[in-house]
């Protein structure tokens, strides 16, 4: 199953990009096979890396979990917000665009009847943009359980133009208008490893 490592910096560790690039970037390299897509989350102006994403198969949450301890940018503590969780990629062609937005968004305690009544508008929705998608599913607590009833959040990967064009778009996607989610992240996202083909030049 595919797992997503959602990941935010601890602003006052900036060196630690830095120190251990070289040796982040090996570790990727040596999984190549597992990694599904991965790179940097970025600040607003798209200037600097304030996080990163990393789709990885796994067969359970707890070897996702033991895979990022010894990523060298989690082992050396950069990252204050983690979390990991199970991901159906079920829409997006998951090609290089040129300026991609991430949204990662988990639902609120009571949503899973908002989910079920607002599911086929939600679908609809995101046939409609299928150009803007680059990837985009629900998540999961593990690979267990994995039904409908199971789902307790998003990641949308979108391509536009602009971080306003990108806002607008989730805004107006059905399960966000309707409060499904409670917590919401978003972020600028610099696709950098789409499979083993694509080799990694820059900060994941």
């Amino acid at each position: 199953m595919l797992f997503v490592c959602f990941l935010i910096d601890n602003p006052n560790k900036a060196n630690v990009r830095r120190e251990f690039l070289e040796v982040h970037r090996s570790y990727l390299k040596s999984h190549k096979d597992i990694i599904y897509f991965a790179g940097p989350l970025e600040n607003e102006k798209q200037t600097e890396n304030v996080g990163s994403l990393y789709v990885v198969e796994q067969p359970a949450r707890a070897a996702a979990d033991a895979w990022l301890a010894n990523e060298p940018f989690a082992k050396n503590d950069l990252f204050s917000t983690k979390h990991i969780f199970g991901w159906h990629h079920l829409k997006g062609a998951r090609k290089l665009y040129r300026r991609l937005y991430l949204y990662f968004q988990l639902d609120g305690k009571q949503s899973h009847n908002k989910r079920s009544r607002f599911r086929d508008e939600h679908v609809d929705y995101l046939l409609a943009h299928e150009n803007h998608l680059f990837a985009a599913g629900p998540l999961f607590n593990d690979s267990d359980k994995i039904n409908f009833e199971d789902r307790i959040g998003s990641l949308f990967v979108v391509d536009f133009s602009t971080r306003v064009l990108a806002d607008h778009w989730r805004e107006q996607e059905p399960y966000t208008k309707n409060n499904v989610y409670n917590q919401t992240w978003g972020y600028a996202f610099n696709n950098l490893w789409l499979g083993a083909e694509k080799s990694v030049q820059r900060s994941l």
